[in-house]
């Protein structure tokens, strides 16, 4: 049996979900249930608001499989895969909840405590970084790297190991937010 675990918030295109072996296209108010499996096509982006307000947007070309939620009275866990395209998962600063977002992809895990923190899986490479928040840890079978400052960021290239933290510049900052913002966000 699934389960409700989000809503959708906002949506531009057509934006579906396979659910139960038969496609949909998702919507402002569109219920969001563990197993799901998400997609954005070129023209199209999806933002979901989970039960624990933790909301995750799909940038346009995006494919993502919710595997499992989990939500105790003070901690939550999401466990998806990202296949291709790019995410960014933000919750707010007054929330006490302990929030742990795992995304797997085809060549590293991202693990995130974070506030805010974006990733895009293209060819063949994964890049990761945190916005705001406490920690995320992107490893694969060739080694580990924690991101704990914001504006940092983590490369991996598929048949190598996660590179070394880097500072990320402004702009390439506000490329990687363009890329999963709807007018309405704030």
């Amino acid at each position: 049996m699934t389960t409700e675990i989000g809503l959708v918030t906002e949506s531009s295109g057509y934006p579906s979900v396979v659910r139960n072996n038969r496609s949909y296209i998702l919507a402002r108010e569109s219920r969001i249930y563990s197993t799901d499996v998400l997609d954005t096509d070129e023209e199209s982006m999806l933002q979901i608001r989970m039960i624990d307000d933790t909301l995750i947007t799909l940038a346009k070309s995006s494919h993502v499989v919710i595997h499992r939620y989990l939500q105790k009275v003070d901690a939550a866990r999401i466990e998806a895969t990202l296949t291709k395209g790019a995410i960014r998962a933000t919750r707010k600063h007054d929330v006490e909840n302990n929030i742990e977002i795992l995304f797997s992809t085809p060549i590293a895990a991202i693990r995130s405590f974070s506030h805010d923190f974006w990733a895009s899986f293209h060819d063949r490479t994964l890049d990761v970084i945190m916005i705001d928040g406490k920690e995320i840890e992107v490893s694969n079978r060739s080694g580990k790297r924690q991101v704990t400052r914001p504006s940092y960021g983590i490369k991996v290239t598929a048949g190598s190991g996660p590179q070394e933290p880097i500072l990320w510049n402004d702009a390439r900052i506000s490329s990687a937010i363009s890329s999963t913002h709807f007018d309405s966000d704030q």
